[in-house]
């Protein structure tokens, strides 16, 4: 018996829904989205896989080596041109996507996947890759249901887990980075990325003791990396161990004397340790390494107030005053007039 299509879907074509579909998704126009997808369970039930002729398959053999080879337009002519062959090629597609990847072209990538992973649901990278790429466009809603689709066919990826929890840290959802990070860092203790990043994570919750420890493991993982004494130290000294702070500062500073936030961070603590000719010199070079950093200002004119320099401090106020420091008004108004 055969089967007679709904009418809504003979006078559509296949390609030309997909086509209608994925503009759809890439320029966010949500109503044309359920309308097409709709089009598309249609074509899904109506239709069946056509083996591909072994020309297209020639001219996608051609295309992925030459893509290995980093030759990206010429291995899109194959791609295209097996496509013109056989129009409905998920692997076309998708290798095509792959290329459009590596030349940053996120929009043809998100075109290219949703048509590859709809033609052939066991392409299930097409849809991390998707996500990546709805990533980089900023569609986070779109990017972290392909990512978490994505980690739920292959739960035991490290870098499809860590885009996840990267992604769920971007949008504000620490606690969920966390568990992923957690869950990735069972099976890959010495991913650096992951435990540097889970314990920015745990500094930012004022959880200085785990954030301390994460920061210890990463930097047995890589002990030449100046941001992160930077950030240890910076645990150290919002806890209130500021010579532990300047310890760690003092290694930052060495790797990257470029860095003037690991020169404000040791200045502050030597200040707060009452070391106000060390702050002073600190705050200095932060100054000289960026001259609008505004808080450099109070803190050094703190720094000269404590050290006897009153006329100094009265002019860092000033000037942190005038670049909208409003701390310095009090003290101002207090020491200067």
């Amino acid at each position: 018996m055969n089967i007679i299509k709904p009418y809504f879907c003979r006078r559509n074509t296949r390609l030309a829904v997909l086509q209608s579909y994925c503009l759809a998704i890439t320029s966010n126009q949500y109503e044309q989205i359920i309308k097409t997808f709709l089009l598309l369970i249609c074509f899904n039930l109506y239709t069946t896989a056509q083996t591909q002729p072994a020309e297209a398959k020639q001219y996608l053999h051609q295309g992925v080596l030459l893509a290995e080879e980093q030759k990206y337009p010429e291995a899109l002519t194959m791609f295209d041109s097996a496509l013109f062959i056989s129009p409905e090629y998920a692997e076309a597609y998708y290798n095509s996507g792959l290329v459009y990847r590596e030349l940053n072209n996120h929009r043809q990538v998100l075109r290219n996947m949703s048509i590859a992973v709809f033609l052939d649901n066991t392409l299930q990278e097409g849809y991390y890759i998707r996500g990546l790429s709805f990533y980089a466009l900023q569609v986070l809603d779109s990017a972290l249901i392909d990512l978490k689709r994505a980690v739920g066919s292959d739960p035991l990826n490290p870098e499809k887990r860590y885009s996840l929890a990267k992604l769920h840290s971007d949008i504000g959802q620490d606690d969920n980075a966390i568990e992923h990070y957690s869950e990735l860092l069972k099976q890959h203790p010495d991913y650096k990325d992951a435990r540097y990043n889970r314990a920015l994570l745990y500094l930012n919750k004022n959880d200085f003791s785990n954030a301390i420890s994460d920061f210890d493991a990463t930097i047995v993982i890589d002990t030449a990396d100046a941001q992160i004494y930077l950030s240890r130290g910076s645990a150290y000294s919002r806890s209130g161990y500021f010579y532990n702070g300047i310890l760690d500062f003092n290694k930052s500073i060495a790797l990257d004397n470029a860095n003037y936030q690991a020169w404000f961070n040791r200045g502050l603590c030597f200040y707060h340790t009452k070391q106000y000719a060390k702050s002073i010199f600190d705050l200095s070079q932060v100054l000289l390494l960026n001259p609008n950093y505004a808080m450099a200002y109070h803190y050094r004119g703190l720094a000269y107030f404590y050290a006897g320099e009153k006329q100094q401090a009265c002019h860092d106020w000033q000037t942190a005053i005038s670049q909208d420091v409003t701390e310095s008004e009090e003290w101002l108004r207090k020491i200067c007039e």
